[in-house]
């Protein structure tokens, strides 16, 4: 689906006709070539650049909840018991509020204002869960049944409006997803998707499709550092490090190897509890599918004289791909192999490097372990770290 992603750029429930169609009349839910020219624009909107510019808003309102943390009652023996998942809700609402909707919103302190009630019955309520599995599954009823994606839209829509119309009076830059829009709405448009009217409150529709799986990560990841506080104070080390150098400041978290080691642990909280269990894609065209033969399947262990730990990976070890050579008697009864774990680009570009990280983060137990594994890698001719385990087999 990648190397042909042109013939997989469609979702079965894509196009489908809706009342509110906020959630859909975006990237999330068009067809080529709507899709496909809405991408171009869209895309361009959240590059490092931009982002660079919503960083002030999104420390903003991390403040809130750090008041909402450091006055959070205690229970009777002293401990501070947060909800995790609410805490993710919340900071995500504010977040959306603030980045697409172009409106300040406290959560944390004022969690019965509408829109934030509006976002979590949205989420939890027994209807939206019923409509979004119709709305995903079969859309085909949405126009018997009349499914709404986003359940009450005309408070959203209201904050939207307000927001654009005093931002052209005044022409304050915010630096928000709004000033996008507008650079969008006065830009040329095209006869496929023109920027303007509805479309334009649509795109913020696509900040609300996220808003699930970006909290769930956040939740998760959040919930297993707790349980596993070695993990939790790597993490907390690296968060430091990076603070030190940089300040808090958007080069903080996008520098080459800055903060590392926290986006591996997140990795590593997306692989054991993914938000989305399934890719929806329709083909525009016939496409030729192989079929492969699985003769046996074997379980991959890697191996960096890491403690054993049954609930959670060592995230230094996420974001490695999987190498293979055979040996010749590979498929006889000894199912001999020998396995070699690549390290990606998104773990280090440079093998030294990246071993020296995860020596000063004390992922090795030794300084002998860090030569073996570094003359496993010389011996190899690559990149590699060291694994055992063997693998998958599978015939064409």
């Amino acid at each position: 689906m990648i190397r042909d992603f042109d013939n997989f750029c469609d979702r079965h429930f894509a196009g489908s006709n809706q009342k509110d169609s906020i959630g859909m009349k975006n990237l999330f839910g068009l067809k080529n070539p709507a899709w496909k020219y809405l991408r171009t624009k869209i895309t361009p909107t959240l590059t490092r650049g931009k982002l660079k510019q919503m960083f002030p808003l999104m420390t903003e309102i991390g403040e809130p909840m750090m008041d909402y943390l450091k006055n959070h009652p205690k229970d009777r023996d002293g401990v501070k018991l947060v909800d995790a998942q609410e805490l993710s809700y919340k900071y995500t609402t504010d977040l959306i509020a603030s980045i697409a909707l172009g409106t300040k919103m406290d959560s944390f302190h004022y969690p019965n204002e509408e829109f934030s009630t509006e976002v979590h019955e949205f989420f939890h309520g027994f209807k939206r869960m019923v409509a979004l599995v119709t709305v995903f599954f079969v859309p085909e009823l949405i126009e018997l049944i009349g499914t709404r994606i986003l359940a009450n839209s005309s408070f959203v829509k209201k904050v939207f409006w307000n927001a654009m119309e005093n931002r052209e009076k005044t022409g304050e830059k915010r630096g928000d997803f709004i000033d996008s829009l507008l650079q969008l709405k006065h830009g040329k448009q095209n006869p496929n998707y023109k920027f303007e009217g509805e479309n334009l409150l649509y795109q913020s529709g696509t900040f609300f499709s996220g808003f699930e799986s970006s909290s769930t990560c956040m939740s998760f990841t959040l919930m297993e550092l707790a349980n596993h506080s070695k993990y939790q104070k790597l993490a907390r080390q690296d968060i430091n490090r990076a603070i030190d150098k940089h300040g808090w400041t958007y080069e903080a978290f996008q520098e080459k190897h800055s903060m590392k080691y926290l986006d591996q642990t997140i990795a590593e909280g997306l692989r054991l509890h993914p938000p989305v269990s399934t890719i929806d894609r329709c083909t525009r065209q016939n496409y030729k599918k192989s079929l492969r033969k699985k003769k046996n399947r074997w379980c991959l262990k890697l191996s960096l004289t890491l403690e054993e730990d049954k609930l959670i990976t060592s995230p230094s070890l996420v974001n490695v791909s999987v190498k293979r050579e055979l040996e010749d008697n590979f498929l006889s009864d000894k199912m001999e192999c020998k396995p070699i774990i690549k390290t990606t680009s998104s773990t280090s570009d440079d093998y030294d490097e990246w071993l020296d990280i995860q020596k000063e983060l004390g992922i090795y137990s030794s300084t002998t372990d860090t030569l073996r594994c570094k003359k496993d890698n010389n011996d190899s001719g690559g990149n590699n770290a060291c694994a055992h385990g063997c693998y998958e087999i599978i015939e064409n």
